[in-house]
């Protein structure tokens, strides 16, 4: 983790210590959603998975997989020599699809059901197949019933460009741009009945465009389970299903909004919603609005209800609408209009839905709500006939800002006017404060802007604006420029519970209102962040952030001690910290960051270094003050919070505490309580090494061993109680062997009378002799004794009193029997007399 804090100097400096300030959590590890056609797409498809990566297409024959990019790349895995009994969905997910498309209700499918897998059941005869997936990639396994054989298994590549088998066992599917990895496979038994997991040798073997398998040898009286596992790495141009920005509610659930390519033959973009759950391992629902063209959501805000407010910009003439102020009149890209949608909490209804505009290309690229239920929306507009009520007149020349208020059931406009001048001008972005006055930041190119107090700013090519609108929206609070001499432009805005507005932005100017703050190098574009006073005439403080090349911020939020969190993009290698080394793409990175309540310094920074171009695009912060980012690389969300707390390492299989084994080698599996954590272990006093579940040792010598493990989280906060497990090995194998019997006593002996024997008994083994038994035979004799049992590598005498009965040589017999370690007999001959 990286934490810019000040140094000696007092100017940022790298930390890389001890100290964890903050973690980036990925909602990539969010399970793959399928959800069933319902009578949306053809009639062969029988599931569909989206994901920031691309969209898994599930028929009869196979799974089809497409790579998000600018130009979709796809290819599909076919079963060969069999075909399913029936395709199923397992592990029902708790979060529902709605498609809210068109302007037909009649055909909004809505509480689509979603499952985390689904089952093709007995392609090959006792053989199933399961896929399930994150949104970075796609596993699907083969489930091998006993008796079934696998060798009936086959796959088929259609549609790639090259396949090649390497050298580590996976296949690599070329299609297009992109890459595919379909990893070596990992085969087992599943524990059950007291059997421990158990690891099967397997390989792939690859004919022409056929992948087959190779397994070694296995108890096929047992289930066989073989993991393939489809990891997409993209050599492409990146995704287009962009997110665009982000809320939170007082629960912690995120809500974001972008657009998602629902068709990729055609590819005409409509609106995505979606709703995860506060410890973003589940989503709530995933909502899908627009039309026959181009639709883009732009901003998203939530009221207490939990109901998701939409601003952004359609083509499309067939827009769903509901209570609308207006219809969609859009022809095709002839022009474009705003939108406001309004979702009920569950994100299956139009609460409403308008559009709003003239003739020409309008555009939402803000919305708040306030307390009411009021939306206030902003963006740009090129029309001279766009919807105007009260008010500020405005000068309508070329491109205007606009501010629109809607009544809370959105059937009416409270206000909406014009803002700005003889030049292009656009709002980019929008507040309101707790009594209603509504707070917009963009860029302006006029010179006659509408300017009421503020701070004078300087009037450069393009500037930036900050506008506070007084509650009826007739006049103007305060409306400033904020710049210098070159480009400047407000992109996001926040306020805080005394007035006081923050904007960031990118400014091109090496003289841009800059006071107090963080020193920032000034290198090309950088990234601003502002504080106004509550009265809009001074700046609380005003910085740079950036580094040697270009540098945006997107959006800002302002935490309740007053703290700014701001996120954008960067080129620049040595953004906002000396002595960055990490990994450079040609293009963006996004990073986040968050300044202390007076500006001055950094609480932390964070910046995501990709292999593909991309840029922070919304933030909120909730009442905890955890930070929620969304990027533009195909819609990764983020988490970034203070996180000081170590994971907790659990062993989850191998010999109990105090065990006994009698091999060699042993397998412990293990987990963590934190995702995405790195794992380290260690036999008896040996190092600490890097090491994954399961993690096996052989040859280990007989006596006491103890295997230990400890995760490591994200935040390089590393379990200080590792998790261990005392066994003992013991290999000696424990035998009992009657080895010598022996027997004193008389020759000679009368008739009748009881002499004495004494029997030595001999056990040699190294285990207990048990169940041992003498028995003596002879003419006129005998006799059946236990001896019990004797110890190992002992020797017990058995004393026995025999009478005779006949007269004469008698041939007497001892044999000592056992249960466990056989036996000996000897024989004896006695004279017998009168």
């Amino acid at each position: 983790m990286i934490i810019l804090r000040s140094g000696d100097n007092g100017k940022p400096s790298l930390d890389k210590g001890d100290t964890k300030v903050s973690i980036e959590r990925s909602y990539g590890k969010l399970p793959l959603a399928f959800e069933p056609n319902a009578g949306r797409y053809p009639a062969g498809l029988r599931y569909r998975a989206r994901s920031e990566s691309g969209s898994v297409l599930l028929s009869r024959s196979g799974a089809e997989l497409i790579a998000a990019s600018q130009k979709p790349n796809r290819f599909a895995l076919e079963f060969t020599g069999g075909s399913p009994t029936s395709v199923v969905g397992d592990d029902k997910l708790d979060g529902v699809v709605n498609d809210l498309r068109g302007d037909d209700p009649a055909r909004y499918r809505t509480g689509i059901p979603t499952y985390a897998a689904v089952r093709y059941r007995r392609i090959w005869s006792g053989i199933d197949a399961v896929y399930r997936g994150t949104q970075r990639r796609l596993d699907y396994d083969f489930r091998v019933a006993p008796g079934a054989d696998p060798q009936d298994i086959g796959v088929r590549v259609r549609g790639a460009d090259r396949l090649r088998l390497a050298e580590n066992g996976d296949v690599v599917i070329t299609t297009g741009g992109s890459k595919f990895l379909q990893k070596a496979p990992v085969s087992f038994q599943p524990a059950a009945n007291g059997d421990a997991r158990a690891s099967v040798e397997s390989r792939y073997t690859l004919q022409g465009n056929r992948i087959g398998l190779e397994i070694g040898d296995y108890d096929r009286s047992r289930p066989l389970q073989i993991d393939p596992v489809v990891v997409t790495y993209f050599a492409s141009d990146g995704a287009p299903e962009d997110l665009s920005d982000i809320a939170v509610d007082a629960s912690g659930s995120a809500y974001v909004v972008g657009q998602d390519e629902p068709d990729e033959d055609t590819y005409t973009p409509d609106v995505f919603v979606g709703n995860y759950a506060p410890d973003g391992e589940s989503f709530v629902y995933s909502t899908y609005l627009g039309g026959t063209s181009d639709d883009y959501g732009s901003s998203i805000a939530i009221d207490s209800a939990g109901a998701a407010y939409i601003t952004g910009f359609t083509y499309s003439s067939t827009f769903p609408t509901v209570n609308e102020i207006q219809a969609c009149t859009g022809a095709s890209y002839l022009h474009s209009e705003a939108f406001v949608t309004k979702l009920a909490p569950d994100g299956g209804s139009l609460t409403y839905s308008t559009c709003l505009g003239g003739s020409d290309y309008d555009y939402g690229r803000g919305i708040a709500v306030d307390g009411s239920g009021s939306a206030y929306v902003a963006g740009a507009t090129d029309s001279s006939d766009f919807n105007r009520v009260g008010g500020i007149e405005g000068n309508e020349g070329g491109q205007d800002a606009f501010v629109s208020k809607l009544a809370p059931n959105g059937g009416s406009l409270v206000y909406s006017t014009y803002l700005g001048g003889g030049g292009d001008d656009a709002g980019n972005g929008i507040a309101v404060d707790a009594s209603g006055s509504a707070y917009l930041t963009g860029s302006t190119e006029s010179s006659d802007f509408n300017r009421v107090g503020g701070i004078e700013g300087d009037e450069g090519m393009k500037d930036a604006f900050i506008s506070k609108l007084a509650p009826n929206g007739s006049s103007l609070v305060y409306s400033t420029y904020l710049g210098g001499s070159s480009d400047d432009a407000g992109n996001g805005i926040a306020v805080d519970a005394s007035g006081s507005a923050f904007v960031a932005g990118a400014t091109d100017s090496s003289d841009f209102n800059r006071v107090g703050g963080i020193e920032g190098d000034e290198g090309g574009k950088d990234a601003f962040v502002s504080k106004l006073a509550p009265n809009g005439a001074s700046l609380a403080y005003s910085t740079y952030l950036g580094g040697g090349g270009s540098d945006f911020a997107s959006d800002v939020a302002v935490d309740s001690t007053g703290s700014a969190h701001v996120t954008g993009g960067t080129s620049s290698e040595d953004f906002g910290a000396d002595g960055w080394t990490g990994s450079y793409y040609y293009g963006s990175d996004d990073f986040v960051f968050q300044l202390n309540p007076a500006g001055s310094s950094l609480v932390f920074l964070s910046v995501t270094r990709a292999n593909i171009s991309e840029s922070g695009q919304g933030i909120a912060v909730d009442s905890a003050g955890d930070t929620y980012v969304v990027d533009s690389s195909g819609g990764t969300m983020k988490l970034v919070y203070t996180d000081t707390t170590p994971p907790d390492t659990t062993i989850t299989s191998g010999p109990a505490n105090g065990a006994t084994i009698k091999t060699n080698s042993v397998d412990f599996g293990f987990s963590s309580s934190e995702t995405d954590s790195t794992f380290a272990c260690r036999l008896d006093s040996g190092a600490w090494s890097s090491c994954t579940s399961p993690k096996s040792y052989s040859n280990l010598s007989n006596g006491s061993h103890r295997f230990a493990v400890r995760a490591t989280d994200p935040a390089e906060n590393t379990d200080q109680t590792p998790a261990t497990r005392d066994f003992t090995v013991n290999t000696t194998v424990y035998r009992a062997r009657i080895s010598k019997v022996s027997v004193s006593g008389p020759a000679r002996v009368k008739r009748k009378k009881k002499v004495t024997y004494k029997v030595r008994i001999t056990n040699s083994g190294n285990a207990s002799a048990t169940g041992v038994r003498l028995k003596v035979s002879g003419r006129g004799v005998g006799l059946k004794k236990s001896a019990g049992k004797i110890g190992a590598r002992k020797t017990r005498t058995v004393k026995i009193g025999l009478r005779f009965k006949k007269t004469g040589k008698v041939k007497v017999t001892f044999k000592v029997t056992s249960g466990n370690a056989g036996g000996k007999t000897v024989k004896k001959n006695v004279r017998v007399r009168k």
